[in-house]
């Protein structure tokens, strides 16, 4: 493992080797105006400043994190964005990792709602097509993250879902003097980071850039295995003279991940004995057990993503901005499993999945004032190339008396129909005016969601060719092809706010949100036989795939003042066509389906007191009761008594309390996160009890010298008491038997890691 670390250690040097010119004392980027309703610059007290600063010209229920809090709450991890919004009332982050590095294995839960259906944007660009977003940056090249919670602001709601709320990622950009960054993190799990950044500075011509990367190495806390991710940024902005500018970035990321293994429910109800349970550190030649072996159950994908924005200036007011972007996801996972085989005849193996997907896509504005009216006229296209990527590819493997894996066959194969590609087009429209001293902005989105047909083949008797080739072998299976289908939608947004004196301020909003349908093929594909027999194919299942809506209504108070902060909000949502997964006791089996109706209403609270220059409280917490609204129909016309049950994995209580302190030129932050009780089914037959877990941040600042500028050392610690929970409940469609919606991650135990931190 340490072999491998050596780039790590040496990443500094090859970021300085790339012939950028290094100055004694750096120029901070300042802050970028990204909305029409931006903050104020006045700094917030550090308590708020640890849970966001509220945008309080924005109707909407909106939280701005800068680089200052996201250093302060991503973590020593410094690569899981979710990390680093985790203050917010009714917002809650888990990771079976203790540092949050890796991908998948991560949950988000806002207001009631899953990680699946919360929207994640860079630049207002839906730039990947999973969960891939988690990890895409290194946090210290992110110089905001705008989180909403409720409506989403029309011009806001680019992607694929927000009915869970939504986050834009904002990059740092190249800073107008050179200047050289380097962070080191060791830690426990034999943790080693090691992240560096050279700028510019201003070029001749007014053009700067900047170049970033960062490689770390973790072991797993449970288990046997490790991570190893290495990152790649790269920017450039341009100005165009009277024309106006340009700017152009690059993310590149390799990740190579052994998974932690999830729990049962009954593993997870006994939890002292199952703690440590994971998969296994040594082969037997038991295919059984070899097929839980723990290099049988990883994942390596590779990214590469380009991205940019040109702004034409049209005059003294208006605007043009073209955001196009391009993006290639590839990669493979391996799971094993008892059942892996299903989809052969049955038996114990490994399931090897391919990810190979190329999108591309691109959002065209146009802005202007009218006195004192402003308006904006958008669209967003999206696109998934049909021809390049497999809607399924995976591979099955059985395990010979060695423990080696040995060809069985394709446990899964699909394409879309030719030349049908999966697209998104989406027309908009904003206006924001003023009403005495109300500010009033209004928009409308139009949604046209197409999936193309997918084709599905029988997998007796293929060959072990790559995906291309081994279609030439393929027949089509009569029961596994879905029509092309196409959702369309309009989505309504309104917010008022009204400031009523200098330190309160009234925000209303009103707005529709969406969520696109995730058919999950391959519980279908893998017990077809169990599925064909109770009357249903793959379509039958895709017809009960719709997108997802949402009317969210927010009412909110707050008050600011030099030593106060508070931020009240009653919300109410209705939900259409929620997406659920639920056992269906015809087929025994657990699958996706758009049709639940429910409605959440809650309350949120947060605020933070400067009790003395040196000290300072926070704390937020939220009540949310979130239920259906009707029993749940399944495709094998099952009724499940679903109607009044608070929604899965859905807390009524949360809150966090936490505080700065400021001691001998140590800052001191403790925090406590309170997570109440939930339930991982629709039925309410799997309860998990909640739980409270303290953190804990100690920074000090290092003294400046002519060569060593913004210089610190950090402690941070998770789990400071070592509190044993369940964490991350999973609803994952690659469950091989189907016979359960959930899985279970045991929470992270107490972890530490020190990290330096300077400017050159």
């Amino acid at each position: 493992m340490r072999a491998k670390s050596v780039a790590g250690v040496s990443l500094s040097s090859l970021v300085l080797s790339a012939g950028i010119a290094i100055a004694e004392t750096p120029t901070r980027l300042p802050d970028i105006d990204v909305t029409a309703g931006a903050p104020d610059a006045k700094p917030a007290p550090r308590g708020a400043e640890a849970m966001g600063k509220p945008l309080l010209d924005v109707a909407n229920t909106a939280t701005r994190f800068d680089s200052a809090a996201i250093t302060a709450i991503g973590g020593a991890g410094q690569t899981n964005v979710y990390r680093a919004i985790d203050q917010l009332p009714s917002l809650h982050v888990e990771s079976a990792a203790p540092f949050g590095i890796g991908e998948g294995e991560t949950n988000i839960n806002s207001r009631g709602k899953f990680s699946r259906h919360f929207g994640r944007t860079v630049e207002g660009l839906a730039i990947t097509s999973r969960d891939a977003a988690v990890d895409i940056l290194d946090l210290e090249d992110i110089d905001h993250i705008d989180v909403y919670r409720g409506a989403v602001p029309t011009d806001k709601s680019v992607g694929f879902f927000n009915t869970s709320g939504s986050m834009d990622i904002v990059i740092r950009r190249p800073s107008d003097a050179p200047s050289f960054q380097v962070n080191q993190t060791v830690g426990t799990d034999s943790l080693l980071r090691t992240y560096a950044r050279a700028d510019t500075g201003l070029l001749p011509g007014g053009g700067k850039m900047f170049a970033s990367g960062s490689w770390t190495d973790v072991n797993k806390w449970r288990g046997t295995g490790e991570t190893t991710r290495a990152n790649a940024e790269l920017g450039a902005t341009v100005p165009l003279g009277d024309l106006g500018s340009a700017e152009i970035f690059y993310i590149h990321k390799d990740l190579n991940q052994d998974r932690y293994r999830p729990l049962t429910y009954a593993q997870a109800m006994d939890l002292r004995s199952n703690y440590k349970l994971d998969y296994n550190s040594l082969l037997t030649g038991n295919s059984k057990a070899d097929s839980l072996y723990y290099n049988y159950n990883t994942q390596h994908l590779i990214d590469n993503r380009v991205f940019g924005k040109i702004v034409f200036d049209i005059g003294n007011t208006a605007h043009f901005t073209i955001k196009p972007y391009y993006a290639v996801e590839s990669g493979y996972g391996l799971s094993g499993s008892t059942g892996a085989l299903s989809a052969l005849g049955g038996g114990a193996g490994i399931v090897k999945q391919y990810r190979d997907s190329t999108i591309f896509g691109a959002v065209g504005e146009y802005d202007d004032k009218f006195g004192d009216i402003a308006w904006k006229l958008g669209y967003w296209f999206y696109e998934r190339d049909a021809k390049a990527m497999p809607i399924s590819a995976a591979k099955g493997y059985s395990l010979n008396a060695a423990g080696q894996m040995v060809y069985a066959g394709w446990t899964a194969l699909g394409k879309f129909g030719d030349g049908v590609n999966t697209t998104f087009n989406s027309p908009y429209a904003t206006i924001e005016t003023h009403v005495g001293d109300a500010t009033v902005t209004a928009g409308l989105r139009y949604l046209d969601y197409r999936y193309g047909n997918s084709i599905f083949y029988k997998n007796a008797g293929l060959p072990d060719f790559d995906y291309v080739s081994v279609l030439n072998y393929a027949t089509p299976d009569p029961f596994a092809s879905t029509n092309t289908r196409t959702f369309i939608g309009w989505l309504p947004n309104f917010g008022v706010v009204l400031p009523l004196s200098k330190e309160f301020t009234a925000n209303l909003s009103y707005g529709r949100n969406y969520a696109r349908p995730e058919f999950g093929s391959s519980t279908f594909l893998n017990n077809e036989a169990k599925f064909v027999a109770a009357g249903v194919t793959i379509d039958r299942l895709a017809q009960m795939m719709n997108i997802e809506t949402s009317d969210n209504v927010d009412l909110g108070l707050r008050y600011k003042s030099d030593e106060f902060t508070i931020d009240t909000t009653l919300y109410y949502g209705h939900f259409q066509n929620r997406q659920v997964q639920a056992v269906d006791p015809t087929v025994g089996l657990a699958y996706n389906m758009n049709v639940a109706r429910a409605t959440s209403f809650g309350t949120e609270v947060s605020g933070d007191w400067r009790i003395t220059p040196d000290v300072d409280l926070f704390a937020s917490a939220s009540a949310n009761r979130f239920i259906f609204d009707d029993n749940i129909q399944t495709a094998t016309n099952v009724t499940l008594q679903s109607k009044g049950k608070q929604v899965q994995d859905s807390p009524f209580f949360q809150g966090n309390v936490g505080a700065n302190v400021k001691l001998f030129g140590f800052n001191i932050t403790p925090v406590m996160h309170i997570l109440g009780m939930r339930y991982a089914d629709v039925l309410h037959q799997q309860p998990v009890p909640g739980y409270s877990v303290v953190d804990l941040t100690v920074s000090y600042p290092l003294k400046e010298t002519p060569y060593l500028k913004d210089a610190s050392l950090s402690l941070n610690i998770q789990n400071l008491f070592n509190t044993k929970y369940i964490g991350v409940i999973s609803y994952s469609d690659i469950t091989i038997d189907g016979s359960s919606a959930a899985t279970y991650y045991q929470g992270a135990p107490f972890s530490a890691a020190i990290t330096f931190s300077a400017k050159m």
